[in-house]
């Protein structure tokens, strides 16, 4: 499987975090299903699938086919999800500041929901599979994103400044602030804060430090051999390796040993902080 990410043109950096091109067979023997899960990171994503249609497995056993045009909004849990025999996807990582300037739907109503980006967001996806399909290479793929987010982008309001000045200080700092301090600097009370968060990004500052955390975290755990939990706690700010563990299997659904231990291949593509190449060279 071959994994690509790029960094939008200047002019998107308020608005899309990233492109990432994903292609290949999807993972395990073929004709066999395997069912990967995909963790939060904070950010709501526009997926489009130029090959064989993903499909999602829910707890309860029901298993569910992904539209092509797929929108991912914030998830605060594990997702779990099965490739097809053949993969090309095209994803849009969405700025958490960003994403209700570009989708003009409240992102708090998406929390949790991976559904039909055209049923939502008309405006935001007319003719891009189309396009994205009839380009011949990776440059002219990135070359018809640029375009079409410059264009949606030319009729987006501004991102909320003070909501994104707060993302930019989680983000940094790996989720280790406390808000009501991080409140005060941008002179508003935590309470306000929240509310213009939650419009803004989709969920709370609180929460979107706590997956800024995890992820650094979930890092560490992959870089760490041998895998130390302490170490890694205490690293990344957890009180205990029990405040961590608990922290993990929240996000997860199972403890980091029993995680690790099964395949994560698509968990490890979507951390954050992926080496990055321009996309507007």
């Amino acid at each position: 499987m071959r994994y690509y990410e790029f960094t939008p043109a200047p002019g998107l950096a308020q608005y899309v975090d990233c492109y990432w091109f994903m292609s290949g067979s999807g993972p395990g023997p073929a004709g066999t299903p395997q069912v990967q899960p995909i963790v939060p990171d904070g950010r709501m994503e526009l997926i489009v699938n130029l090959a064989d249609r993903f499909k999602r497995h829910h707890r309860d056993g029901t298993v569910e086919r992904q539209p092509v045009l797929l929108l991912a909004g914030q998830i605060t849990g594990c997702v779990l999800v099965e490739p097809g025999p053949t993969v090309d996807l095209v994803g849009v990582r969405l700025q958490p500041a960003g994403a209700a300037a570009l989708l003009l739907v409240p992102p708090r109503g998406l929390r949790d929901s991976l559904i039909d980006a055209s049923l939502v967001a008309p405006l935001l996806v007319r003719d891009i599979a189309d396009r994205l399909h009839a380009a011949p290479d990776m440059p002219a793929r990135l070359r018809i994103l640029n375009r079409h987010f410059a264009g949606v982008a030319a009729a987006a309001t501004a991102p909320d400044r003070a909501v994104a000045v707060a993302i930019e200080g989680i983000l940094a700092c790996n989720g280790r602030v406390r808000i009501a301090d991080l409140a005060t600097q941008l002179g508003m009370n935590r309470r306000t804060l929240e509310r213009r968060f939650q419009a803004t990004a989709g969920i709370g500052p609180k929460l979107l430090a706590r997956i800024a955390r995890f992820q650094f975290a979930f890092a560490n755990m992959q870089a760490s051999e041998p895998r130390t939990w302490t170490r890694v706690a205490y690293r990344c700010g957890y009180y205990d390796q029990a405040h961590m563990i608990q922290e993990f299997h929240d996000f997860t659904g199972a403890s980091p040993s029993r995680f690790f231990a099964g395949q994560t291949l698509l968990s490890d593509f979507f951390l954050t902080g992926t080496d990055r190449a321009p996309s507007h060279l």
